[in-house]
C-alpha cells in the first residue's frame, strides 16, 4: 500500500516563555512558575497549550474562589534571543463563588457527621484544596467500613447570579472486605502470640483500612517492645473471596516484650 505523506521543512515551534496579563489575583510569577514545569520547551499546539491551562493555572483560581476563571485569547510571537515562542496569556479572573452546599450520594456509612467537614460549610468561599480534603475524610471513613475499592466523584452546579457552587458527591462504594489472617514477621515463638494477643480485629469483621498502620504505631508509643526499629504492615486484597490479609513486619534486635 503507497502512503504519500507531506511533512514541513522546519518542526513547529517549541514554548520558549510564558507571560500572562489581566491577572490580579496571583502574581504572574506565580503563574509562570506554575506551568514552567509542564510547558516550557513542548512544541506549541493551541489545544494542548490550553489543557496545561487547565491543569495547572486553573487549579490555583480555584483554590480562591476563582470557579470561572478563563484565558480568552493567547498570543504567540518569537521569543527574542531564544529558538521557540513567546506565548501571552490573558487571564479573565472572575469574581468569588461561595459554597453553597454539600450533598453525598450513595454512601454505605452514616453521612450525617461528614456535614461537619471544615472544607464543606455552607456560606464559606469555594476552594478547591479543601474541598478535596473533605473528601479524602468521607472517603477514609468509606474505607474504615471495609470498602477498600470504593470510588467517588464530583458533580458541580454553578450558580452564576447567586456566585455560589452546590456540590455532590457520589460514591460508588463497590464490596465490602472483611478481615481475613494475620501474619507477623520478625519475633520470636514467645514475643509473637503476645504481639498477636493485642491485635483486636476478628477474621470475619469489617476491614479498617487504617488499623494495620494504627497498632504499629500503638506499639510503639506504648514501649511494649524493647529494641524495637522499623516496622510495616501489608495487605493483601483478595477480590475473589473479598477479604484481606495482613502482615505485619518488625525489625530489630533482640526483641522482646517490655511489658503488655
Amino acid at each position: 500500500r503507497l502512503v504519500v505523506l507531506f511533512r514541513p521543512k522546519r518542526q513547529p515551534p517549541s514554548v520558549a516563555e510564558v507571560h500572562f496579563v489581566g491577572n490580579k489575583v496571583i502574581p504572574g510569577t506565580a503563574l509562570q512558575n506554575a506551568i514552567a514545569g509542564v510547558a516550557i520547551g513542548l512544541v506549541y499546539k493551541e489545544p494542548a497549550f490550553r489543557r496545561l491551562l487547565d491543569y495547572s493555572i486553573r487549579p490555583l483560581y480555584e483554590a480562591r474562589g476563582h470557579v470561572r476563571v478563563a484565558f480568552p485569547k493567547i498570543e504567540v510571537a518569537p521569543a527574542p534571543g531564544v529558538k521557540g515562542v513567546a506565548v501571552t496569556v490573558t487571564v479573565d479572573e472572575g469574581p468569588v463563588y461561595k459554597l453553597a452546599g454539600v450533598r453525598i450520594e450513595g454512601s454505605p456509612v452514616d453521612a450525617r457527621p461528614f456535614a461537619k467537614i471544615a472544607g464543606f460549610k455552607t456560606g464559606e468561599v469555594f476552594q478547591l484544596p479543601a474541598v478535596e480534603e473533605g473528601r479524602e475524610q468521607v472517603m477514609r471513613a468509606v474505607r474504615k467500613a471495609g470498602y477498600m475499592t470504593a470510588k467517588s466523584e464530583w458533580r458541580r452546579s454553578i450558580d452564576d447570579a447567586a456566585r455560589t457552587v452546590e456540590l455532590t458527591l457520589t460514591i460508588e462504594a463497590g464490596p465490602q472486605f472483611r478481615f481475613g489472617s494475620l501474619e507477623i514477621q520478625g519475633l520470636d515463638i514467645e514475643t509473637e502470640p503476645a504481639i498477636r494477643k493485642l491485635w483486636a480485629l476478628k477474621p470475619g469483621q469489617p476491614f479498617n483500612a487504617e488499623y494495620p498502620d494504627f497498632f504499629l504505631q500503638r506499639v510503639r508509643e506504648d514501649g511494649i517492645l524493647d529494641n524495637l526499629g522499623a516496622t510495616k504492615s501489608q495487605v493483601r486484597v483478595n477480590e475473589d473471596s473479598l477479604s484481606v490479609d495482613v502482615t505485619l513486619v518488625f525489625q530489630g534486635e533482640k526483641l522482646s516484650l517490655i511489658h503488655i
